[in-house]
């Protein structure tokens, strides 16, 4: 794959990593636009409106294969005004999508289905959803993000999550990337990142699914032949079930003691997670991909970005590295 992010750019409320690119040095190379679609978009698909937790690894599939055959440059955006341009009613209106079975309920049943698959007991999820929370808390810190006191938010919400546990919406965020060919980085005079491994998988989803949902196989799908060892990772951390999936698929853990012991040692995000850096709808693997870009710029270190869709339907991978002649560990 021979497509580069040239410049990445968002805004999370006041918190602004990089600068915009200045879109002018773009003229005389043919452009295309397309959107990670927003709350207010809906649950319909509509051209060049990316859906779900996932769309924004699907957005950036289709910028790669536009580059490679239709334009020099497609630039994704986002934009969600969760905090401050919609509000809290029409929020939770809008996010009821499984026809009065809450998003928290609904992955509670993905997590039990996953938890009698594997043999992992309640107790034992729960240890590991405080794992989670702690690993989190401690990148976010890294990052100075304004934190909630330690067991603050330790009412539940279901009976295997607590508020912690759970993405936080409330939070207003504008996102964008520059995806381009070779020829357009050279032309800019732009090395970028390169993206390496890149897939999606589309299946089922909605509670009716949890059985087969449960088994992640969209996500061993997504993982094939990556080895995340000695990556950076930004795992999507909607509710603990989803990194837990992960780790299994990955072959970073094959137990739920293993699992509890890899995210005591390791960071799952560097962006402090989906409730602690908040969840901005369909947008959070959108900065993702931004904070991935100038992590790998900055350190050199390849970068896997995850998205989760749905209760896990939709599910997307992406590694970028700093080094055009480098990919990721296939």
């Amino acid at each position: 794959m021979s497509a580069r992010i040239l410049s990445a750019f968002c805004v999370e409320d006041s918190l602004q990593t990089s600068v915009r690119f200045d879109t002018s040095r773009l003229d005389g190379l043919r452009v295309e636009t397309i959107w990670v679609a927003g709350l207010r978009d809906g649950w319909q698909e509509a051209p060049d409106r990316f859906k779900s937790g996932a769309g924004p690894i699907f957005a950036l599939q289709e910028a790669c294969r536009r580059v490679e055959v239709l334009a020099d440059v497609v630039v994704i955006r986002g934009y969600e005004p969760l905090r401050t341009g919609i509000s809290p009613g029409e929020r939770a209106r809008a996010m009821d999508i499984y026809d009065g079975v809450s998003v928290p309920e609904a992955y509670t049943r993905l997590a039990q289905a996953f938890c009698k698959l594997h043999g992992i007991t309640e107790s034992e999820f729960l240890t590991f959803c405080r794992a989670v929370e702690a690993n989190c808390r401690a990148t976010a810190h890294a990052r100075g993000l304004k934190l909630p006191e330690p067991g603050q938010n330790d009412q539940m919400v279901t009976s295997l999550y607590r508020r912690a546990d759970c993405a936080n919406p409330v939070i207003d965020f504008e996102g964008e990337l520059i995806v381009g060919s070779e020829r357009a980085a050279k032309m800019l005079g732009i090395p970028g990142t390169a993206v390496g491994h890149l897939r999606t998988h589309r299946e089922a989803d909605g509670p009716d699914h949890v059985g087969e949902l449960a088994q992640f196989v969209g996500l061993d799908r997504v993982l094939d032949r990556v080895t995340c060892t000695g990556l950076a990772l930004e795992v999507y951390t909607c509710f603990p079930i989803v990194p837990l999936g992960f780790l299994y698929a990955a072959g970073l853990a094959t137990s739920i003691e293993g699992a509890i012991a890899w995210v005591e040692e390791n960071p799952l995000t560097i962006s402090g997670g989906m409730n602690f850096a908040r969840a901005p709808w369909n947008c959070p693997a959108l900065r993702a991909l931004v904070l991935a870009h100038h992590h790998s710029l900055n350190t050199g270190q390849d970068t896997l970005v995850h998205g989760n869709g749905g209760l896990g339907g939709w599910q997307g991978v992406a590694v970028l590295t700093s080094d055009a002649d480098t990919h990721a560990k296939v």
